[in-house]
């Protein structure tokens, strides 16, 4: 998987790549994670080789997505398998866009 090696762990464990960050919440799926910051960064991580796009790389490291960089995500709903993912965006003045993605760009 990408080269990287994984364990399960069964306590809560501090996620160095988030060690820095202000993450203000996390959604899980049974393949997928998800945390966003009080910067609007969206960061993923697990399984994505069922995404329909063909994005078959799996993280198993929280990955910063560019894809949203600029749009202040807010809030960030996991699919499984070949479900969507869903995430809101918040542009200002009431203004928000919905985006559901079966595979994230890093």
């Amino acid at each position: 998987m990408n080269g990287l090696s994984y364990s399960s762990l069964e306590i809560p464990t501090q996620v160095a790549v988030l060690s820095n960050k202000s993450v203000v919440q996390i959604q899980c799926s049974a393949s997928r994670s998800a945390a966003i910051t009080s910067a609007g960064e969206l960061y993923i991580w697990g399984r994505s080789a069922n995404s329909p796009a063909g994005l078959t790389n799996d993280y198993m490291v929280p990955m910063l997505v560019t894809a949203f960089a600029g749009l202040n995500v807010t809030e960030i709903a996991c699919g499984n398998a070949d479900t969507p993912n869903m995430v809101l965006t918040n542009l200002g003045e009431g203004r928000q866009i919905m985006f559901f993605c079966f595979a994230w760009i890093v």
